[in-house]
């Protein structure tokens, strides 16, 4: 255990799902199961064309209203499917 409680920093780096399905010449992926604490949206953002044309299941926690309430308005009328709690 650390001595004081100041948080630390990681850096990551990161890139987005359709690039990484690009980059690996992914053909197809049937689920996507989330749960990274509060940034699924990011995620789904970042895999929008991947799941617009691969249509995957789509499985994610969400705790808060209005993130959930934002991807509702983005992916509601899109004919994907999404379950979430």
């Amino acid at each position: 255990m650390r001595e004081d409680s100041s948080p630390t920093f990681v850096t990551v780096e990161t890139q987005s799902l359709d690039y990484f399905v690009l980059q690996n010449k992914i053909l197809g992926i049937d689920l996507i199961e989330l749960d990274i604490e509060e940034s699924e949206h990011l995620i789904l953002e970042g895999g929008e064309n991947v799941i617009r044309k691969m249509r995957p299941k789509v499985v994610c926690e969400v705790f808060s209203t209005e993130k959930l309430y934002k991807i509702q308005i983005h992916w509601n009328n899109n004919d994907c499917l999404f379950f979430i709690f």
